[in-house]
């Protein structure tokens, strides 16, 4: 094939700048560029995991406050389908997403009393 199509990979750089002829490639930020001062151009995070934890619990959030959402729908349906998300129990094989919003519940329930 030429023309358009070609001409359009060719000039395609990834998602991180790197790869060539349509092969997409994820290019990660060092932990320690994420955990520098902003000042010396890193992202300012102090502590990543407690980052990730806090993401996790808003997905948890969405949840709770947007139940007819289709995320919440499809999950509720697949992993806590006779409860509500701050009772559920995990089950056999859950996705591993499903695991950590699971496990970031502790922090919902801190927060909500």
């Amino acid at each position: 094939m030429g023309g358009v199509r070609d001409s359009y990979h060719r000039g395609q750089g990834g998602i991180g700048g790197k790869g060539g002829r349509g092969i997409r490639e994820y290019t990660g930020v060092a932990g320690k560029k994420m955990c520098g001062m902003q000042l010396d151009g890193g992202l300012g995070f102090r502590n990543i995991k407690k980052f990730n934890v806090a993401l996790l619990a808003k997905q948890g959030w969405r949840l709770i406050d947007q139940p007819d959402s289709l995320l919440a729908c499809v999950v509720k349906a697949k992993y806590y389908f006779s409860t509500c998300f701050l009772k559920a129990r995990l089950r056999n094989a859950p996705s591993y997403t499903w695991k950590s919003i699971w496990a970031a519940r502790g922090l919902l329930k801190d927060g909500l009393g």
